[in-house]
């Protein structure tokens, strides 16, 4: 619903709804599998639910379907301004948001792993290299640090949902609430990421510098609710509010910025 006061755009949002969506783009240089990978077999394994993590999939055929999740945001319905890039080569500068996209709503996919091979990238403070994913066991792994952001979306009939092995992520009276685990400074840190031999994202700031390690980037706008909007991000303040804030945040709207890592 719009208000002719409404409050200033800050800047959120993964395949597009049948009832109209933003296709959060390709692969970037990858192509479908016949048969989706193996998503984990860790599944027995001790700890795998404790510390699950969801990485955004380029192309959802890759992952298990029951390890596939799927989120669909109602985003605002008047004058709709969602939009989103492909995957670009990381020397790509922003580009300006087009308006009037006529965009309904904006579907998203991750997988579900075992968070524990995720670590930190960097020893030294150096958040070219702080990264995040979705949060879908009970702990974020490797000390980690948990987000929660509130999507208020469409208050007209809104159509948001989530399926799969969803964690602590639900729909709420047209609110999507999404946690996640922010991958900062740590003594203990890996060297790539993960390899479980498909093409998969993390939320990875645009404008940073972007070390070799992340492939290609993009990024995801929703154009959530105009009118007594209630996005938030808890902590909502603080240096590592501000690092997370460039990944997914905004005001009341959402920006979303991605890395293809594999």
């Amino acid at each position: 619903m719009k208000n002719s006061n409404r409050w200033a755009v800050l800047s959120f949002s993964i395949v597009v709804a049948a009832c109209g969506g933003v296709d959060p783009g390709s692969p970037a240089g990858t192509g479908a599998a016949s048969e989706p990978a193996a998503a984990s077999t860790a599944e027995g394994l001790d700890g795998f639910s404790q510390y699950a993590v969801g990485v955004y999939m380029p192309d959802a055929r890759y992952c298990w379907s029951d390890m596939l999740v799927t989120l669909y945001t109602d985003d605002e319905d008047d004058s709709n301004e969602s939009d989103a890039t492909a995957f670009e080569p990381t020397s790509t500068a922003r580009r300006a948001r087009r308006s009037n996209t006529g965009h309904g709503g904006t579907t998203w996919q991750f997988c579900k792993f075992d968070g524990r091979p995720f670590k930190s990238l960097t020893r030294y403070g150096n958040t070219d290299y702080y990264y995040a994913t979705l949060k879908l066991g009970t702990t974020c792994p490797n000390g980690s640090m948990e987000f929660e952001r509130q999507i208020d979306g469409e208050h007209d009939s809104n159509r948001s949902y989530i399926t799969g092995p969803t964690g602590p992520n639900y729909v709420a009276s047209g609110g999507v609430h999404l946690f996640f685990c922010m991958f900062g400074t740590n003594t203990d840190k890996m060297t790539s990421f993960p390899d479980f031999a498909m093409p998969y994202a993390v939320f990875h700031d645009y404008d940073s510098g972007q070390p070799s390690l992340f492939l290609a980037k993009k990024w995801v706008y929703s154009d959530d609710e105009d009118l007594h909007n209630f996005n938030y991000t808890s902590p909502g303040s603080g240096p590592d509010f501000a690092l997370f804030d460039n990944m997914v945040g905004g005001g009341n709207n959402t920006m979303y910025d991605l890395a293809q890592v594999r």
